[in-house]
């Protein structure tokens, strides 16, 4: 069970990336690129991207942007369990699948973070003013994820080591 949650936040954390700064950076990313193991790449990311956009809780913002690396990420963030953690509560009033109901995404809370685990309060990954998520840099945010320093965060408190105690941040680290 650990490891299917720790999958989940990988691809959630990958698919933000790409969503909010992966286009700006690589500009020559492909989408047969996105998955290179289908027998058909095209056809598959193709797919892919088309269901990333269908299953988008929220307006896409494509200014500027790859349109099918937004779809990819918006795949990739929407079905690997992002808004499990980092939308509180996860799902609007009348709309939780676990208890039966037909599935309705909390849209104004979407990825804002705020889930409390103990002392630690998940972030905030909608993009600023400047479209950064969590208006961290990317050089920041790849940081983050790799070594699991968080020192911007006023929701996760520094503990002997500094280090997010939540995240999965050794996975990402490799």
């Amino acid at each position: 069970m650990k490891r299917k949650v720790v999958l989940s936040v990988l691809v959630c954390l990958v698919g933000l990336v790409i969503v909010l700064v992966g286009p700006n950076i690589v500009p020559g990313f492909s989408t047969s690129d996105a998955a290179p193991i289908a027998a058909n790449a095209d056809e598959l990311s193709d797919s892919v991207i088309q269901r990333g956009f269908e299953i988008a809780p929220v307006p896409l913002n494509l200014k500027g942007k790859n349109r099918a690396l937004v779809g990819l990420g918006s795949y990739i963030v929407n079905t690997g369990g992002c808004n499990d953690c980092h939308t509180n509560p996860s799902y609007a009033a009348g709309g939780d699948p676990f208890l039966g109901q037909p599935e309705q995404i909390n849209v104004p809370c979407y990825l804002s973070g705020g889930m409390d685990f103990g002392p630690f309060r998940s972030r905030n990954l909608t993009p600023d003013a400047n479209g950064l998520p969590a208006g961290l840099t990317l050089e920041e945010f790849i940081h983050v994820l790799r070594t699991g320093e968080d020192t911007t965060s006023p929701f996760n408190p520094p503990f002997d080591n500094g280090l997010l105690q939540v995240m999965p941040w050794p996975v990402f680290g490799k």
